[in-house]
């Protein structure tokens, strides 16, 4: 009883006893220390390093919670899935930690402690990003993201949340609402016009040889995605689309996929828009105001819809 850190290793245990260990307020657990214990009760809070938890028992599973708090400090990949008795946990990464959720079932919070830590979006889903917080100054770089909802990180100051996705991830506004930074890790993303403008084009990076569509396009600003070489953005309009060069500058292709969109000659370079839209069979694109510019360069393979109007001095051509 009234442990708090003492070096008990030295008991002898030939015949398989039983050796109960019950702190007191201020323990520190040490599986060197403790090696011999075949169960560690906390009677009050207590404090581990990560390091010197998980060999208590396997997995850490000879410590009994017992409704106290275990603050874990310097977690970098320890396996602490056995501590599964009531009570709570609180783990504070090192750097480089992997945050697994096989490993960390059991924690009830986990802070990114001044440092940059991992996972895959599905272990963050799994553990529950609500229970993770981001530090201020610190990095939390997640992998192969698709279609997980990451919306409940608690960022702090100038903490940053890093995604690279994986092929055929949907970019939601609502499952990102934390994120400083999406790269397009692999294949093809998704997202609709307006969750990619309320996400911040500028955050997103499209990388080489990866392909980002942006569905569903009425006017939103597009233009300030990173796009460091040959990423691609394809953009498909919804009806009464808004075609401006300055909004879809970034644009590699534009579909007109379903009802009306407008080209106004008069307020827009209608020419480098013309040279990468395709007007599909249900489409319809309407050029106001047009004078003399040359629009050959649109392609309407699929006999859709493409009506122009002209303004004072056109030059039919």
């Amino acid at each position: 009883d009234n442990y708090v850190n003492s070096d008990i290793s030295g008991l002898s245990n030939p015949s398989g006893g039983s050796i109960v260990v019950t702190t007191i307020s201020g323990a520190v657990l040490d599986e060197g220390k403790l090696a011999d214990a075949t169960s560690v009760v906390l009677g009050a809070a207590a404090t581990a390093a990560a390091s010197a938890l998980d060999g208590i028992g396997t997995n850490g599973s000879r410590i009994d919670l017992n409704n106290q708090t275990l603050s874990v400090t310097g977690y970098t990949n320890q396996n602490l899935s056995g501590i599964t008795s009531t009570g709570t946990m609180n783990v504070a990464t090192a750097a480089g930690a992997v945050l697994d959720s096989s490993k960390l079932a059991p924690a009830d919070a986990i802070t990114i402690a001044a440092c940059t830590a991992s996972g895959t979006a599905a272990d963050l889903n799994a553990i529950g990003e609500e229970r993770i917080t981001i530090s201020d100054g610190s990095t939390l770089n997640v992998s192969g993201y698709t279609t997980q909802e990451l919306g409940g990180f608690i960022r702090e100051g100038n903490g940053a949340l890093s995604i690279t996705t994986g092929d055929g991830a949907v970019l939601v506004a609502s499952y990102l609402s934390e994120v400083t930074s999406i790269t397009l890790g692999a294949g093809t993303a998704s997202g609709s016009a307006s969750d990619l403008n309320a996400i911040g084009e500028e955050r997103i990076t499209i990388s080489n040889d990866t392909t980002l569509n942006a569905t569903g396009y009425t006017d939103q600003e597009l233009s300030g995605f990173v796009r460091p070489g040959s990423g691609r953005l394809n953009v498909t309009t919804a009806d009464q689309a808004i075609l401006r060069t300055a909004n879809l500058a970034e644009a590699n292709t534009i579909t007109i996929g379903a009802g009306t969109a407008t080209i106004d000659a008069a307020r827009t370079d209608v020419v480098s828009l013309a040279n990468k839209t395709t007007v599909a069979s249900s489409g319809t694109l309407k050029v106001d105001n047009y004078v003399n510019s040359d629009i050959s360069g649109l392609s309407n393979p699929s006999g859709g819809s493409v009506v122009v109007t002209t303004t004072s001095g056109a030059v039919l051509d």
